[in-house]
């Protein structure tokens, strides 16, 4: 069968708007049967039929397996789980419908060997819901999916009106900073090939690069600071301190990672470019990252006029303006600048030396007025809009047991209702699925009028008709079931973050005692590494000194006789001093041996 059926004849070509004003007319008693089929030009046999079964729809061949209300749960179905990320493959819906046809007895042409709905019914389903399509999901960490709640969410709205009521920033007050990782090997773009080549390949600088870390920064109003080279080096050449956008800096770390130097560096180069002040403070919207949120951070921004309001964990994929609106098409731009320089530059590669140079190309292309305002617009953060993300896009706290139960629509209040009265008890099933339950009864629909033309319209074979009036006792939610959360076991020891005014003077305690803390820890980490040194060296210095003592042994006046000196080969004598070796076990005179 192929995929979209091409009708050949002429029948049911009538315009169903037509015909919804024809049956109109008719039973208001305006028009006749034959007239106002002639005037809105539509069959006088086909409108007479219409009336007798009361609709006004067009369509011919078998119907579909399942019922418009049914296919419309299962439709509600996949579009919950795909909201709830645990979207449903192809494979899985096909499944899933075989066993809703099967335990509700409904009856179906599909495959029984394989237990699967076919193709053609899997293309017909998604051209009847046009809303749902076939789509590669984004990997999206559970922590993600948790942290994106709205108690988190609006614990940050509220943060971040209490600043502003405070200070009343203007667009060109307010940045987003944020870190990104690039590397020197680039993900390549599509390409044209032929369509029969199996292995399609495109040059890359290597297997794995190493990652060199980037911070950006931009405003509300469009402004962009120039950012700040993170190199995985111990130390820093010349030749890596060049080529960047304007204005940039250059730092290293051993990972590559930022480090709290590093941003305390970055503050300091911020600060030259934003000219905070006292009088005339300055916000910054950042993650509450552990490097960012020092006791040496905070006082330079209390004493410079620098606000700070964290975002929660794990939320910056819809809280970070960076995120939002830049760093993807930056991503994209750097790749493409990175597949032409291979290009331009056959066989060679692309080096540490040459990655701020392809950056600042794609820099400049992508960072526009208008991704930087569009980025705080959609996030909510300016223009302020508290209520930017709709009820549907938040996911529950992790604090909460279980996801929250679906709502109960007909067809599952009919389910949960349903009696052992109204149900009729069949034979064993042989279709090897889970205890199937008992189906229904059922009647054949009948239409409005009673003529013996309707009824005859009505009683259609079963091999013509699969779709069948039979209540459905086994909802598709029960065979693809919705997930839900384990209740925690055990305890965690780690406090979760929220989102907090950074600079706000209560936190000052907070950082004094755990600076106070690390500075303990490496104290004890320090004495600990003494220790081990001393005592490992004392250990050496033991092993060393019986290994010495062991070696020889001195004998006073032995009658060595029989054996001769194992360096001048001379027999010794009475009284004679002489060495015997632990190891071979030869003798020595005391004044050949070496001492």
């Amino acid at each position: 069968m192929p995929r979209k059926y091409v009708r050949v004849t002429e029948r049911t070509r009538w315009d169903e708007n037509d015909m919804k004003r024809a049956l109109k007319a008719v039973n208001d008693r305006k028009l006749g049967v034959r007239k106002a089929a002639k005037q809105f030009n539509v069959p006088y046999s086909t409108l007479w039929d219409k009336l007798k079964q009361g609709s006004s729809t067009a369509r011919m061949g078998r119907r579909t397996v399942f019922t418009m209300e049914v296919e419309l749960q299962i439709a509600d179905h996949v579009k919950m789980l795909a909201s709830m990320f645990y979207g449903l493959t192809k494979l899985e819906l096909r499944r899933a419908c075989y066993e809703f046809a099967e335990i509700n007895q409904i009856k179906h042409p599909f495959n029984k060997e394989r237990k699967l709905a076919g193709n053609d019914w899997y293309y017909g389903f998604i051209r009847r819901h046009s809303g749902i399509s076939l789509r590669k999901p984004e990997p999206t960490s559970l922590n993600r999916i948790n942290a994106f709640n709205k108690i988190d969410v609006q614990k940050f709205f509220e943060n971040l009106k209490i600043v502003y009521e405070k200070h009343k920033f203007p667009p060109e007050k307010i940045f987003n900073v944020d870190e990104t990782g690039i590397t020197n090997v680039h993900v390549p773009q599509k390409v044209l090939a032929a369509k029969k080549m199996r292995r399609l390949g495109a040059i890359t600088s290597g297997e794995r690069g190493k990652n060199i870390t980037v911070v950006c920064t931009m405003s509300a109003s469009g402004g962009y600071v120039p950012p700040l080279f993170i190199y995985p080096r111990q130390r820093l050449p010349p030749h890596l301190c060049k080529d960047g956008p304007p204005g940039s800096i250059y730092r290293c770390s051993k990972s590559g990672w930022m480090t709290e130097d590093l941003f305390y560096d970055w503050l300091v180069h911020f600060s030259k470019h934003s000219h905070p002040s006292v009088d005339s403070p300055v916000l910054i919207i950042m993650d509450n990252h552990t490097t960012h949120t020092t006791l040496k951070a905070f006082e330079f921004c209390k004493e410079n006029g620098i606000v700070v309001v964290s975002i929660p964990p794990h939320t910056s994929h819809r809280l970070q303006p960076l995120d939002v609106t830049f760093y993807g098409p930056l991503k994209t731009a750097y790749n493409q600048e990175c597949g032409s320089f291979l290009k331009v530059n056959s066989y060679e590669k692309i080096l540490q030396e040459n990655v701020a140079s392809l950056f600042t190309k794609a820099y400049n292309r992508v960072a526009t007025i208008e991704k930087a305002v569009k980025g705080f617009l959609s996030t909510g953060i300016f223009p302020f809009n508290e209520n930017i993300f709709p009820e549907e896009e938040y996911t529950l706290s992790q604090d909460q047991d279980q996801l929250q139960d679906p709502p109960i629509g007909d067809d599952e209040h009919q389910f949960r209702s349903a009696t052992p009265e109204n149900v009729i008890h069949d034979g064993p099933s042989t279709s090897g699925l889970p205890q199937k339950p008992p189906a229904l009864k059922y009647k054949k629909r009948r239409s409005s009028s009673d003529s013996d033309s309707s009824a005859i319209l009505e009683e259609k074979s079963d091999d013509e008709d699969f779709t069948t009036d039979k209540t459905i006792v086994w909802p598709i939610s029960k065979i693809s079931p919705v997930p839900l959360k384990k209740p925690c076991l055990r305890a965690k020891a780690v406090q979760k973050k929220n989102s907090i005014i950074f600079t706000a003077t209560p936190n000052k305690v907070e950082l004094e005692e755990r600076e106070r803390r690390r500075k303990n820890k490496e104290e004890v980490d320090k004495r600990k590494t003494v220790k081990v040194r001393l005592e490992a060296r004392s250990k050496t210095s033991t092993e060393t000194k019986s290994k010495t003592k062991s070696k020889t042994v001195i004998y006073t006046e032995c009658n060595i006789q029989d054996n001769s000196c194992m360096f001048c080969s001379e027999f010794g004598k009475d009284g004679e001093l002489w060495y015997a070796c632990t190891s071979c076990g030869e003798w020595a005179h005391m004044q050949n041996a070496p001492m």
